[in-house]
């Protein structure tokens, strides 16, 4: 892969970064379509954290909701054996972003919207 296929994820985080989280989701998206390493679900996590932004921003809580489970499951997976493999992909990944700090903060988040009295699904 070269070097400049990158520039995807660079242009993703910043878009991030801004708040424009479904311009970031399609950007990291280009990168993601054609990049088959072993930490490619780190990728596709990071795509749908910003799924999830956008759609908690359009308040379609339901969603963004279903959206993070799944990022959750593409951060921490279960079927993972190799935990030292894992946390090896996830220093890797931190050269872009701290997904998982930024996992924990989306999901304070939506349970903020999900847990507020006039809240309804």
């Amino acid at each position: 892969m070269s070097y400049a296929n990158f520039d995807h994820i660079y242009l993703g985080i910043k878009l991030f970064h801004e708040g424009r989280f479904y311009e970031a989701h399609e950007e990291i998206e280009k990168f993601w379509q054609n990049y088959h390493e072993a930490d490619r679900c780190l990728y596709q996590a990071f795509i749908q954290i910003c799924a999830c932004l956008h759609l908690t921003n359009e308040k379609r809580y339901a969603g963004a909701k279903k959206v993070l489970e799944r990022a959750r499951k593409n951060i921490f997976r279960s079927e993972v054996t190799d935990t030292n493999h894992l946390q090896n992909q996830l220093s890797e990944f931190k050269q872009f972003i701290d997904l998982e700090k930024i996992f924990l903060n989306t999901e304070a988040l939506l349970n903020k919207h999900l847990s507020a009295t006039d809240f309804k699904i």
